[in-house]
């Protein structure tokens, strides 16, 4: 009888081999998917690093556009003043590459920023960032918010009250045949010493007001700390080409390497610069005459040292205003400055610590100092006044003596204003400490402070002032940026 055998062990081995040749392309497909996911990951994330590159560069720009707003702002009166430099120098000069980031994966992210506007008040920020090959924009929207000053009854500075020639917050001192024609008005009671006698005030003067005991005298100090937390930068500007001036068949140098001179060559003792762009100087040095003509622009340049000595003038040409950043020395002494001129046509930011000194026979413009002491002095020209317009100090201390005359109004709200020694005054005192002796005179006049960097407001006595919340923060506001 035959016997039937079943072997499958050949069986057994086909389904073997056919289980692993499944599991080998499961396998392979699988590590197919995981290493296109990672691919996909790693892509993904360059991408999404590109975009946060391009979102950082467009934070920065806004930062930096920012500080020109305020700039700009503080530098002009009116809104189409304000605007139409805004926007000229984002035009001009606002193409930024910012490149200070850390590196992903071994390459070096890059934000390309330019802006675009189209001379109103909106400005749109367009952001490229840039990681190797993937690269991610983002589009951010800005709007400048002009905050209407003084004239219009909104404002970003204290009001003036009217008839008061010294409005101080810690001390009023007044000594030694020491007169205010006027009132004083000082902060309060508890808080502010007051060292006066009835014969420190002009007859029919009511002497000494307590701004708590009228309300509507209130001045917001808080308005003027503001506009010293944000103190205008100097703008980086382009040096002056160089310029030469035919005298008398002479080639005279007028500017060379950013340095200008008058007066101290014989044979150029004026000059007529015509300024048609804002310009970088690295010393303006005068012993003679300079005329700048601005036309009907408002232009602004930027000096590292300026000095006037002699009979040095410095007069104001055209319809616009010129804006003057002094760096590290500001020095006018004699002469006069833009005496034929309008107060708000010229205006000084002193941005150095050491001390100014103003000795001259006029200095008709606004000298704004960031935190210097500053001492004027006379020119022993006593028929002429020494001082018209206006001063604006962040500093501690404002010095006079020696028979000064000036008609000015002085801000000064961490200042001590000390006259002395015949000075005599006439004007408006906004400080935090007046002290005056030995003969000095303070008489109270009305100042127009109309186009100047800080328009105050002038209120007459029960006149409310006016309210406004807008703050220097409100003058630009930014939308969420859209990427693409």
């Amino acid at each position: 009888m035959r016997k039937l055998i079943n072997d499958e062990s050949g069986a057994a081995l086909a389904t073997t081999l056919m289980i692993l040749v499944i599991l080998v392309v499961l396998g392979t497909t699988t590590a197919s998917i995981a290493l296109a996911n990672v691919k996909l990951t790693a892509e993904e994330r360059d991408y999404q690093s590109a975009h946060y590159i391009a979102e950082a560069g467009a934070n920065e720009a806004y930062l930096e556009i920012e500080k020109l707003v305020h700039h700009s702002y503080q530098t002009t009166s009116t809104e189409e003043a304000f605007l139409n430099q805004v926007n000229a120098t984002l035009a001009a000069r606002f193409d930024k590459t910012y490149d200070d980031f850390e590196a992903v994966n071994n390459e070096a992210p890059v934000a390309e920023v330019s802006v675009k506007n189209d001379s109103g008040n909106e400005i749109e920020i367009i952001a490229l960032g840039r990681i190797g090959s993937r690269q991610r924009s983002i589009n951010k929207r800005v709007t400048l918010n002009w905050i209407a000053k003084g004239s219009n009854g909104q404002y970003p500075t204290p009001t003036l009250p009217k008839g008061y020639a010294a409005v101080v917050r810690s001390l009023l001192k007044v000594y030694g045949g020491g007169r205010i024609h006027g009132n004083a008005l000082v902060e309060s009671r508890t808080t502010t010493v007051v060292n006066v006698t009835k014969n420190s005030f002009k007859p029919k003067s009511n002497g000494v007001d307590y701004i708590e005991d009228n309300p509507n005298l209130t001045v917001d100090w808080s308005l003027l700390d503001d506009f010293f937390n944000n103190f205008p930068s100097a703008p980086t500007l382009m040096t002056h080409p160089n310029v030469t001036e035919d005298v008398l068949g002479q080639e005279i140098s007028v500017i060379n390497n950013g340095r200008l001179r008058t007066g101290y060559n014989g044979r150029l003792t004026s000059h007529t610069l015509e300024i048609k762009d804002n310009y970088y100087f690295e010393s303006i040095d005068l012993a003679g005459t300079l005329n700048i003509d601005v036309g009907n622009s408002d232009q602004t340049i930027v000096v590292k040292n300026l000095n006037t000595a002699g009979m040095a003038q410095i007069n104001i040409i055209g319809d616009g205003s010129l804006t003057v950043h002094v760096l590290n020395q500001l020095n006018l002494q004699y002469g006069s400055v833009n005496s034929g001129g309008r107060t708000n046509q010229l205006t000084f930011f002193y941005h150095n610590h050491t001390p100014l000194h103003l000795k001259t026979d006029t200095v008709n413009a606004g000298i704004i100092v960031k935190d210097a002491v500053v001492k004027m002095s006379s020119n022993s020209n006593h028929n002429d006044h020494n001082g018209l317009g206006y001063l604006l100090t962040g500093g501690d201390f404002v010095y006079s003596d020696n028979g000064f005359k000036g008609e000015y109004i002085i801000v000064g709200p961490y200042a001590e204003a000390n006259f002395q020694g015949g000075v005599w005054f006439s004007g408006v005192a906004l400080v935090d400490r007046f002290v005056a002796g030995n003969g000095m005179r303070l008489e109270y006049k009305e100042v127009d402070t109309s186009g100047f960097v800080l328009d105050f407001i002038t209120i007459d006595e029960g006149e409310k002032p006016p309210t406004n919340n807008q703050g220097i923060e409100d003058l630009i506001t930014a939308g969420p940026g859209i990427g693409s």
